[in-house]
């Protein structure tokens, strides 16, 4: 899942299940539009839970202090997108729902 926040360089808090990368790994990505700040945050790893549902859960006020150093203002958009062109590998994915909600 991308998340996009409002300035004039987007910035981007790209949330991944890597095939080998520890479950907590971030790493600054340098994307080929210059225009976006991307991190990305290993939610899952490995195949432990392929083929399974599962539910992710994320704090991304928290994330998005941790990663870029401020308070995230408003979201302006949410991708969903399977990167398999960049492993040369298939990849499927389902999904339900995404929901934002404040926390209490």
């Amino acid at each position: 899942m991308v998340l996009y926040w409002g300035t004039f360089k987007k910035q981007v808090i790209a949330y991944i299940w890597d095939s080998t990368a520890p479950v907590g790994t971030t790493e600054k990505i340098s994307p080929p539009i210059p225009f976006m700040a991307v991190h990305a945050v290993v939610v899952r790893s490995g195949d432990k839970k392929l083929g399974k549902w599962v539910t992710e859960t994320r704090n991304v006020v928290e994330d998005y202090k941790k990663l870029f150093g401020s308070k995230v203002k408003e979201v302006q958009a949410i991708r969903i997108q399977i990167n398999s062109q960049h492993t040369k590998s298939e990849a499927e994915s389902y999904w339900r729902s995404v929901r934002f909600k404040a926390q209490p």
